[in-house]
C-alpha cells in the first residue's frame, strides 16, 4: 500500500481519492467452512481495507484542503458466500 500511495503522490502531488475495494469468493458451504477460510475472508475484507484506509488517511491528513476537503475514501467489498 505504501508503494501505491507513494507512486500516486509522486506523480500527482497528492492523494484525493482512495477506492478501497476487496473481495474473495468461495464455494464452501457455511457448515463446511474451515477456520482458515474464515480468517482469509477477514484478512482480505476487513484487515486489508483497514490498512488501506489507514495509509490513505495518513497521506490525506497532511495535505492542504481543496474545497475544504483533504481527500475522499470509498470503501467497497463483495463476497459471494463462503
Amino acid at each position: 500500500m505504501d508503494g501505491l500511495i507513494g507512486a500516486t503522490v509522486a506523480r500527482y502531488g497528492r492523494l484525493d481519492v482512495m477506492v478501497n475495494n476487496a473481495a474473495i469468493s468461495s464455494a464452501t458451504a457455511l457448515l463446511e467452512t474451515t477456520e482458515a477460510q474464515w480468517e482469509d475472508v477477514h484478512a482480505r475484507h476487513l484487515t486489508g481495507m483497514f490498512y488501506g484506509c489507514k495509509r490513505a488517511v495518513q497521506q490525506m491528513i497532511g495535505q492542504e484542503p481543496r474545497d475544504e476537503v483533504r481527500g475522499r475514501i470509498i470503501t467497497s467489498g463483495r463476497s459471494r458466500g463462503l
